[in-house]
């Protein structure tokens, strides 16, 4: 936000958008969506950094080498700077990444200045060895992944505060010990059953550092659909496509009955054609 109010920005500033990790689902879609066109510079806080898709449609980025993504500080985990890289280049699209970095910022990592000067005249570069001063930080990223099937009714609001109740403590506990926000991140995830259809068999929030952002998506979660069985497949499903984009730390599976069986899942009475490719898709996988 520094950056984005300072002189430097003036001459530019009506090409340039700022997201922040408080902005509501609605704009981070827009937003998200938008960075990857043409004419168009966005600033968003480290947290998007991790398990965020730019995806670039616009077929003049596409034409002089896709979406460069700048990163401006110095990443204490490599997997971090890893990611960050990862948001470029999506799809086998072409992409390109630089870092900019402020000097002063890399005092904490105990780096001599006559390193930074040498690096300036192009007579070395940072590594991770160099960072001898930061303890390392360990990300923890839970999907808590839930039944919001009819037979829930009673359990959703309660599940959903007991959720909301752990995320306000642990991020209490990240802030108190004076641990990077993004360290802890949660996803919440509803899945339901066939009845329902595709668009509500099964939904997810982003991935969450910041409690109120969690409560919000949480509260559009309604009780619907369900019979006997229930597609937890397909939350399992999900949950292991986030895992494939970045490391999972743990699951939370909340219900009340058993999966679909192999039978069912590749049923006629399945609903719409893309639902059941997918699940055939499971089947195959599994």
């Amino acid at each position: 936000m520094e950056f984005y109010n300072s002189d430097a920005l003036i001459s530019i500033k009506e090409l340039v958008v700022h997201l922040t990790e408080d902005a509501s689902l609605e704009e981070k879609e827009k937003l998200i969506k938008r960075a990857t066109s043409s004419n168009q510079i966005t600033l968003f806080a480290r947290t998007y950094g991790r398990g965020t898709d730019f995806i670039c449609h616009d077929p003049i980025v596409a034409a002089n080498s896709g979406t460069h993504v700048i990163q401006t500080f110095f990443s204490e985990e490599f997997s971090e700077e890893k990611q960050i890289k990862g948001r470029t280049a999506r799809q086998d699209d072409q992409g390109s990444y630089s870092m900019i970095l402020f000097d002063r910022d890399l005092e904490k990592f105990h780096i001599e200045k006559v390193q930074i000067e040498d690096i300036k005249k192009g007579k070395g570069f940072l590594t991770l060895e160099e960072n001898k001063g930061v303890e390392g930080i360990s990300y923890s990223r839970t999907i808590c992944l839930m039944d919001a099937t009819c037979s829930m009714f009673h359990l959703l609001n309660k599940c959903k505060n007991t959720v909301d109740i752990m995320f306000e403590c642990a991020s209490d506990i990240v802030k108190d010990n004076q641990i990077i926000s993004d360290s802890f991140q949660i996803q919440f995830a509803v899945y339901r059953n066939n009845d329902s259809g595709e668009k509500k068999l099964l939904q997810s929030s982003s991935w969450e550092t910041k409690p109120h952002n969690l409560r919000v998506f949480m509260n559009t979660i309604e009780v619907e659909g369900g019979l006997l069985n229930e597609a937890i497949e397909i939350g399992l499903w999900h949950a292991n496509r986030e895992n494939e984009r970045e490391n999972i730390t743990q699951v939370i599976l909340i219900g009340d009955a058993p999966p679909n069986t192999r039978k069912e899942i590749l049923s006629d009475k399945i609903t719409g054609r893309k639902l059941n490719l997918r699940k055939q898709h499971i089947i195959k996988t599994n």
